[in-house]
């Protein structure tokens, strides 16, 4: 399962790049990941994402996300970011996307039904440091339905990113 996880983000990262951007020499793909902080229930994991430029000022990413947390939540998402806010190295913009994450207990036993569907909405924001290397700030609000169980988290991503 983890590397088929694995495989998945690497595979967003490395899909072919646009015709008219590899000929004018930018780069389209990415891959980033770091920490990831969930408010809710104090939780915190790591993140890694690959993904492609879709068009100019837009891209797409696959997220992998683990939390250290008494269930061993796991999610896999897909979201699509837009650059709303340039000023100089900083850009901005909102991002949305899905995601489905599995709970598991001590035992590995699927844990309240399961699986999570849930939407995910929220900000990211990108500091270039150097070319190809940006700091990598997002900020999410996440609604799982589990079982019927539902509730709003706020999560907050900060990581770094290399663009090629």
């Amino acid at each position: 399962m983890k590397k088929a996880i694995i495989a998945m983000v690497l595979l967003g990262a490395l899909l072919p790049k646009a015709g008219a951007d590899e000929e004018a020499g930018r780069r389209t793909r990415h891959a980033a990941g770091g920490y990831v902080y969930n408010t809710k229930e104090d939780y915190h994991g790591f993140w890694m994402e690959g993904g492609f430029r879709v068009i100019r000022g837009m891209e797409a990413g696959i997220t992998y996300s683990k939390f250290a947390d008494p269930f061993r939540y796991n999610e896999v998402s897909c979201v699509f970011r837009t650059q709303a806010l340039r000023i100089k190295r900083l850009t901005a913009g909102p991002e949305a996307g899905y995601a489905i994450g599995s709970y598991t207990d001590e035992t590995g036993n699927q844990y309240n039904g399961g699986v999570t569907r849930t939407w995910v909405a929220g900000m990211a924001a990108e500091y270039r440091l150097r070319p190809g290397w940006s700091w990598m700030t997002r900020f999410n609000l996440v609604n799982p339905n589990t079982g019927g169980w539902k509730a709003d988290r706020f999560r907050m991503h900060f990581g770094v990113k290399y663009s090629f």
